[in-house]
């Protein structure tokens, strides 16, 4: 079933993934005409070698040829009379046809034996190599044999190393829910899958197809290019960014300006004409921090590991320009998974408070998941998940999404062996040790996850994006919702 949210996703359209900048024949000798119907007899080499002349017979044939034993036999002319010395039987009742000085049947009968033979041989020499190569096989280390790898397809959909971004919006004049899934496909496009509930249809944009189309190509993105999106829904400040790191470590990005009457319309986002370099490696989030009072639009804050030290800082949209620390580098792992999402401030009944999350490394082996709070500045506010985790190397991978209108925050970390586990804090800290998959297929194994606001929850597994919905009742179950592409 289809739920709505008070905040959030995407308009319907088709958007799709690009790359931005930062965001002769020779002529033939003619056949000699003869007056014959056919082409004139050859004269074997012995003929002419004998001394004979090459001259027609008597019945206007070619004359047969002479055998070598007949070499030094003369033929005189006395008169009328020609005398034979040491006359030829041969060559009284014409001479047989012969080949290599054999007979012509013998020497077809050994020519067909010699083919035979040769091709026994033939057959014999290639079973004789197949059954070498069996015996070979059938002799080879089983150890070595029996860890082979098998066989895999490549993907024709999804990157298999893609990272994977999530949103939702929901149109504040007629309460149409959207949802934006961002990723990309085996030729490293940026690919973005969009639905709203009216038409209940997923549908695709290429937005490095889109953008080639414009001044401000999307340039070449790598595999595994970080993205964080992120929408907002307030009057008319309707709009979708998507932000990713370009090949040079800068950060870029691209909007829609106008969710509800431009929908499809995509501009290059020059951040307000500020430049970021991140640290190589570096992941990224995004999220719409509301403003204290409900008459102001609120604020982009854009979180990344900055590329001289690692320390996470944070861009606020109030003044790019100028971004903050929110995380000390050393409190942060290089390449430590990024996750952020606004969070209800109790003194007050607004989303101005930020929560993200990090890495932390309680040993070069041994990773530890903390929790950071923005009020009025940024404060450590915890450890989160009770076991370690893998080292950002092993790629483990964040999501913040939220249920009970807004009441509580629930941290997903996406472990290398494909499974989740998480936490959430409602009255009181929960744990969500094994994260249950309910429905949808059965062997799902995610390269990468997402979450929306809505408690939504996209994961990348094979070659197919799958979409689950948070159960209130248990949080620790997500029920499948569908497959988002193909």
């Amino acid at each position: 079933m289809e739920r709505f949210s008070d905040l959030e996703v995407a308009p319907d359209g088709e958007h799709g993934a690009n790359e931005h900048g930062r965001l002769d024949p020779s002529p033939l000798n003619p056949v000699p005409k003869h007056e014959e119907s056919t082409m004139p007899e050859a004269v074997p080499w012995e003929y002419r070698k004998n001394g004979m002349s090459v001259l027609p017979n008597g019945d206007n044939t070619m004359p047969e040829a002479v055998l070598l034993e007949n070499r030094g036999n003369e033929i005189h002319s006395a008169g009328k009379e020609t005398e034979l010395r040491t006359p030829s039987i041969r060559l009284l009742f014409g001479q047989p046809r012969r080949r290599c000085g054999m007979p012509i049947r013998v020497f077809y009968g050994v020519l067909v034996l010699v083919v035979l033979l040769v091709i026994g041989g033939v057959a014999g020499g290639v079973a004789g190599g197949l059954i070498t190569t069996s015996k070979s096989q059938d002799e080879e280390d089983p150890t070595t044999a029996s860890t082979t790898a098998p066989t895999t397809t490549p993907n024709i959909h999804i990157s298999a190393t893609s990272k994977l971004s999530a949103t939702n919006w929901t149109n504040p004049f007629d309460g149409t829910l959207h949802r934006f899934v961002f990723f990309q496909d085996p030729f490293n496009a940026m690919i973005m899958r969009r639905w709203n509930s009216t038409t209940g249809v997923w549908t695709t944009n290429n937005l490095t197809n889109i953008f080639s189309q414009t001044k401000n190509p999307i340039n070449a993105l790598t595999p595994s290019t970080p993205l964080a999106s992120v929408s907002s829904s307030w009057r008319d400040f309707n709009k979708l960014h998507i932000y990713y790191v370009a090949p040079d470590h800068s950060m870029t990005g691209a909007v829609i300006q106008d969710l509800v009457n431009a929908s499809d319309t995509w501009a290059f986002d020059n951040l307000a004409g500020a430049t970021f370099t991140t640290f190589p490696g570096s992941q990224i989030a995004v999220a719409w921090q509301r403003d204290m009072t409900h008459d102001v639009e609120g604020w982009w804050a854009l979180a990344w590991q900055n590329s001289t030290d690692g320390a996470v800082w944070l861009a606020n949209a109030t003044d790019f320009l100028n971004p903050r620390v929110a995380i000390a580098a050393g409190e942060a792992v290089h390449g430590t998974s990024l996750a952020l999402i606004p969070e209800v401030q109790y003194f007050t009944p607004t989303l101005n408070r930020l929560t993200m999350m990090c890495e932390s490394l309680s040993s070069p082996t041994t990773g530890i998941v903390k929790k950071f709070t923005y009020i009025t500045s940024w404060a450590s506010d915890g450890i989160w998940l009770a076991g370690g985790i893998p080292p950002p190397a092993a790629g483990p991978q964040f999501a913040l999404t939220r249920f009970d209108n807004w009441t509580t925050v629930y941290f997903l970390a996406l472990l290398p062996n494909g499974t989740i586990t998480g936490d959430y804090y409602a009255h009181g800290r929960k744990r969500a040790p094994i994260v249950t998959l309910v429905g949808g297929p059965s062997d799902v194994n995610f390269s990468a996850i997402a979450a929306s606001e809505e408690s939504m929850v996209y994961g990348i597994s094979g070659d197919t994006v799958l979409q689950y919905s948070v159960k209130f009742s248990d949080p620790s179950v997500l029920q499948f919702e569908g497959a988002v592409f193909p």
